[in-house]
């Protein structure tokens, strides 16, 4: 049972963590200034800057927040912790700063597809269409090479 009083039976990792408030849910209709795709180091630096300036905010992520970062035991070379701080650490914080600016983040919640034709851009999340008034695509989890970079001849 959760606070208010609806009873959870069997419920998923995201149903739970949304039921405790831990994670958003969709926002109806709503028209964000910012869409930023990947909640890593970048992702969430982006949403915190943006949200303090006082623009409307979603961050999105098909796992979780932190990135590659997020599971660094010790990562010593960030600005402002010269003894070092743990990925988990630094990126549990950075989330927690976003959602004080007022970020909505949707975690899980992969970004299927991304349309930048009209005049103004409409991303598909979840089931749903989103339309932000800019974007931020950030995808450093998975290592792929680029087009040109594997039909170049080795030297």
């Amino acid at each position: 049972m959760i606070a208010d009083g609806t009873v959870l039976r069997n419920p998923g990792e995201s149903e739970l963590a949304r039921a405790l408030g831990m994670i958003g849910g969709p926002a109806g209709n709503k028209i964000y200034d910012a869409a930023i795709v990947g909640c890593g180091p970048a992702g969430l630096a982006t949403a915190v800057y943006a949200a303090s300036e006082g623009l409307s905010v979603v961050l999105l992520d098909a796992r979780s927040f932190g990135g590659q970062a997020g599971a660094s035991a010790r990562i010593e070379n960030y600005l402002g912790f010269p003894t070092g701080i743990s990925g988990q650490a630094l990126a549990g914080r950075a989330f927690t700063q976003a959602q004080k600016f007022g970020a909505d983040i949707m975690i899980p919640m992969a970004a299927k597809s991304l349309d930048c034709t009209a005049r103004r851009w409409r991303l598909c999340a979840g089931a749903r269409w989103r339309r932000p008034r800019a974007g931020a695509l950030r995808r450093g989890g998975e290592r792929r090479a680029l087009p040109a970079a594997r039909n170049r001849k080795p030297r």
